[in-house]
């Protein structure tokens, strides 16, 4: 039995990396999203720290969406009008400040958010995915799936 994709009937996205253990056979994983870089409310100086911490100590990232804030003029608010950048240039500048993790090949995946999915439904276009595909990362759309799911210890 496949499992499909209930939208669209495509197989499932799987999103199964080989991790490099340290020596006390871990690997170290930060979850990072709701970045909404173009948000006066982003803490641009922050994120960048967090990028180079990353980078520094080599400990993988899984991007959980909402990287850019991509407000249109649909939004619900007045994002469109208050953010700071212009969403070509939260796309552009997202992929520069992402580039390193991904060529250092410690980026897990990129999740879309629902602000990236903002362009998808006025457009048709998939920012995240077209962002996946420029640093060459996975691409896991809004949902990613485990090959073989943990069973409960806890029995009925």
């Amino acid at each position: 039995m496949s499992l499909k994709d209930k939208i669209v009937g495509r197989p499932i996205r799987v999103n199964r990396q080989r991790l490099v253990v340290r020596k006390n056979n871990y690997a170290e994983v930060i979850f990072l999203g709701d970045v909404h870089y173009g948000s006066p409310q982003c803490d641009i100086e922050r994120f960048q720290k967090m990028l180079d911490y990353c980078l520094s100590r080599r400990i993988y990232v899984f991007l959980m969406g909402d990287m850019i804030e991509m407000a249109t003029r649909e939004s619900v608010g007045a994002g469109v009008y208050e953010q700071e950048k212009i969403g070509q240039t939260q796309y552009e500048e997202m992929i520069e400040m992402l580039r390193p993790l991904a060529k250092a090949r410690l980026i897990l995946g990129l999740l879309e958010g629902n602000h990236e999915e903002r362009v998808y439904k006025e457009t048709g276009y998939d920012i995240s995915k077209a962002l996946a595909r420029e640093l060459k990362i996975p691409y896991l759309g809004d949902a990613c799936w485990p090959r073989n799911p943990p069973r409960s210890r806890l029995r009925p």
